[in-house]
């Protein structure tokens, strides 16, 4: 079992003409929530360690386009 987690993403733009910018925020409260768990073998041979594929951790960008 996993457990739960949220993420919130943001996203705003505005077009001029045949530009359009867009701003974007994923992950706002870079929240470290968990998307599967592994282990490469089993416990008795490995330990037991376990991996963890961890969700999108923040990020913050920007983007132009130009329509032609």
């Amino acid at each position: 079992d996993l457990p739960g987690y949220g993420s919130i993403d943001l996203s705003t733009g505005i077009k001029v003409n045949q530009w359009s910018f867009d701003a974007y925020l994923k992950n706002m409260f870079d929240n470290r929530g968990q998307i599967a768990r592994y282990a490469e073998c089993q416990a008795t041979v490995c330990g037991g360690t376990t991996y963890i594929i961890p969700i999108q951790p923040r990020t913050l960008g920007i983007r132009a386009t130009y329509d032609f």
